[in-house]
């Protein structure tokens, strides 16, 4: 039985690649092909992909399972002495034949979904999303209580037996403009400070959906900023300090909603 392995990079996470190893054929169709053709999030290695946010990725075709040949590859690596950051998982999919071109046929279709948001009349919901820094309840305590407008955030949508796709595409349906807090909660090794992966997702699905101009990016002081982002769609605030842009948020919102409120 052959095993196919997959390797996506991201356009928000250039130097981090997703790998998936020893999909059966049905399973590479299933979990990856189909929904990645039809614009569809999907999991890969249990990590929430957008098509869209799909830089490159690459489907590989193997005798032997990873089990197989990750020893081998180690035995190889430490021959070499050379030392890189790179996984031994992400070696597997540079292994046997290259069948990407087999099964990737036309990038993913976006369904139209472009127009979707009238900027004048709009009165859907507003999505938050966040990683565990507190300051994002502060700003939806703002934006509902003070504000009056309807919020919604990932904890508050009914999860019982879906998945995070099924419950992300609801809220994405449900939602006219969303604001993704990028507060600093992970450190690297380099000691480069950054958000948390599920709002890097987010921000990625969301402009996909909505478009780059309603989808905006809460950067605090000292948060690592991928290059494919500079300067698009932000409200920069100083370190534990969001509360001074409410105002901005506020204008961003009335503006894109076309000063109805």
């Amino acid at each position: 039985m052959p095993f196919y392995h997959v390797r996506i990079t991201r356009k928000s996470q250039r130097s981090d690649d997703i790998v998936q190893l020893d999909l059966t054929g049905p399973g590479l169709n299933k979990r990856i092909v189909k929904p990645y053709h039809e614009g569809e999030t999907f999991f890969c290695d249990n990590t929430l992909v957008d098509p869209f946010d799909i830089e490159t990725i690459r489907i590989n075709r193997t005798d032997l399972g990873s089990s197989a040949l990750l020893p081998k590859i180690r035995a190889h690596r430490r021959q070499l002495n050379v030392v890189v950051s790179i996984s031994d998982e992400w070696y597997v999919t540079k292994e046997g034949e290259d069948v990407t071109s087999r099964y990737i046929k036309h990038p993913p279709i976006r369904k139209g979904v472009e127009k979707k948001v009238d900027p004048v009349s709009s009165t859907g919901k507003i999505f938050i999303g966040h990683g565990h820094d507190e300051q994002w309840r502060l700003l939806k305590d703002h934006l509902h209580h003070q504000q009056k407008y309807e919020v919604i955030f990932y904890e508050e949508a009914p999860r019982a037996g879906l998945l995070t796709p099924d419950v992300l595409r609801s809220m994405l349906k449900e939602s006219d403009i969303a604001f993704l807090v990028f507060t600093g909660e992970i450190t690297d090794s380099k000691g480069v400070v950054h958000a948390r992966d599920n709002v890097i997702h987010e921000l990625g699905l969301f402009q996909g959906y909505l478009g780059f101009e309603r989808a905006i990016m809460l950067l605090e002081e000292g948060v690592y900023e991928h290059s494919n982002v500079h300067g698009i769609n932000q409200i920069r605030f100083d370190k534990g300090k969001i509360k001074e842009k409410y105002g901005d948020i506020v204008a961003t919102i009335r503006n894109l909603r076309g000063n109805q409120e």
